[in-house]
């Protein structure tokens, strides 16, 4: 009996910690240190190890948002397979065995969960955008039908399009839609944007090259991607710190989080993350000034800090020209986006029932030669990859988020987390990030969490 009571004890323990705001930090430190210092593989055994703790004691998924969705963010700048490096770190045979046997490990415990926690999930009726995440899928799979290179467009496109289907499944009928777990996504999602911070200001010190003292975008690369990603990453974290700064009784920590997310959306050095971060941040903004407890000295600081902002452009104007002319230099075109967005028209003329697939366009792409062409515009891509059925199909799935959002438009917590994938969405009218696997865990996660039912009220402190 004593045995009995110790081990729920140390269960509901965990449980907590797993539901605390202790963890997300922690989860990002060794995912800091992992990329930092080239650690990944042991970083990652120790993130699978508490993913089967999770996974013995709870009976929701917080224990595994963390690790979900900072892991891409350990890949370090000396084992990544893009550019700078180039290196084959990660498929070496010893490599490959160790992810092989921690991806298996990770794939029983997930079952253990779901076992363990199967009486408790939610009803299928109440997935509200269920059938648009199947059409997703399905537009993803039949993408290129009847063409060349049938066996790698599937294979893609069922990939790409699992991994958001799964996902939504997974929390929408395992991760009850409760205000805790609501803004424990959106709290991950504040250390994250913390995270990327700090490997930006790492990269800055170590590897970005300059002219002068400014900095040359090329340069601006971590080890999971170039600027644009995290550019990208960093919109998409952008609004949850303001979340916490709307309601809090504390809410200048929350605000001076929110401004380092917009410095690393700066330093990201990406136009494109720019425009859409910002816009992503005015939304923002604008929903901490219309409601919650602090709106009164969110607004006086808001206007403060604008005035603050147009005096130090006035007084530092040369210096802003200057940092800019880099930008100039490059061009402020289209940067060759309306050659390809030519070629997916010329794709879909080829093939306007289900597309040329990801595979069969003229793009180059010279690395690495696992990734398809992509059009770096999502409705586009899907147009030129998925014709007509998959451009209609995405078009539904589009349809269906846009009603949610007004379903929800009077709920605070509904609307920050709908920044998130509103980032993916516009980040990707430019570039490609919507076809790459991890956005998909913060775009179906949020979109998951957001059809709940939420009231306002105080933000959780604890």
């Amino acid at each position: 009996m004593a045995r009995n009571i110790a081990r729920d004890g140390f269960a509901c323990r965990t449980e907590r910690f797993f539901g605390s705001r202790w963890y997300p930090p922690f989860i990002m430190l060794l995912i800091f240190l992992a990329h930092t210092m080239a650690w990944e593989l042991p970083v990652l055994g120790v993130l699978v190890a508490l993913v089967g703790l999770g996974a013995a004691v709870s009976h929701d998924l917080r224990f595994l948002l963390p690790p979900l969705l900072g892991g891409v963010c350990m890949i370090s700048l000396a084992h990544t397979p893009y550019l700078p490096t180039e290196s084959d770190y990660f498929f070496k045979a010893e490599s490959l065995a160790v992810l092989l046997s921690l991806g298996a490990l990770l794939l029983c415990f997930l079952v253990i969960f779901l076992i363990r926690n199967a009486k408790g999930t939610s009803p299928f009726s109440s997935l509200r955008l269920k059938w648009g995440f199947l059409g997703f899928f399905a537009a993803m799979a039949l993408s290129g039908l009847g063409q060349e290179n049938a066996l790698k467009n599937l294979l893609y496109g069922v990939g790409v399009g699992a991994s958001f289907l799964l996902i939504y499944l997974l929390f929408g009928l395992y991760h009850p839609k409760t205000k805790q777990n609501a803004e424990h996504f959106l709290y991950t999602l504040t250390c994250i944007g913390l995270l990327v911070l700090a490997e930006l200001l790492v990269v800055y010190l170590t590897v970005v090259e300059y002219d002068g003292w400014i900095p040359l975008k090329e340069s601006v690369l971590v080890g999971w991607g170039t600027w644009t990603h995290a550019g990208a990453m960093a919109a998409i974290c952008i609004g949850a710190p303001f979340y916490f700064a709307r309601g809090a009784r504390r809410p200048l920590p929350y605000l001076f989080a929110g401004g380092a997310v917009t410095l690393a959306l700066l330093l990201s050095a990406s136009r494109a993350a720019w425009l859409y971060g910002l816009l992503v941040l005015a939304a923002a903004l604008l929903l901490c000034c219309l409601g919650g407890k602090n709106r009164r000295a969110l607004r006086i600081t808001i206007a403060a800090l604008i005035l603050l902002a147009a005096v130090a452009v006035v007084l530092l104007l040369p210096k802003i020209l200057a940092f800019l002319s880099v930008f100039i230099k490059l061009g402020v075109g289209d940067n060759g986006r309306f050659e390809l967005w030519r070629k997916a028209i010329d794709a879909f003329l080829a093939a306007p029932v289900f597309g040329r697939g990801f595979f069969n366009s003229d793009v180059v792409l010279s690395f690495p030669p696992i990734m398809p062409y992509l059009y770096h515009n999502t409705p586009l891509q899907m147009l030129g990859a998925a014709g007509g059925v998959g451009l209609l199909l995405y078009g539904l799935h589009r349809a269906g988020t846009l009603r949610l959002a007004w379903k929800r438009r009077h709920s605070p917590l509904s609307l920050f987390l709908l920044l998130t994938p509103l980032a993916l969405v516009l980040t990707s009218l430019t570039d490609e990030h919507i076809f790459h696997i991890y956005p998909a865990f913060y775009y179906a996660v949020a979109l998951s969490l957001a059809e709940g039912r939420y009231e306002d009220g105080p933000v959780l402190e604890k």
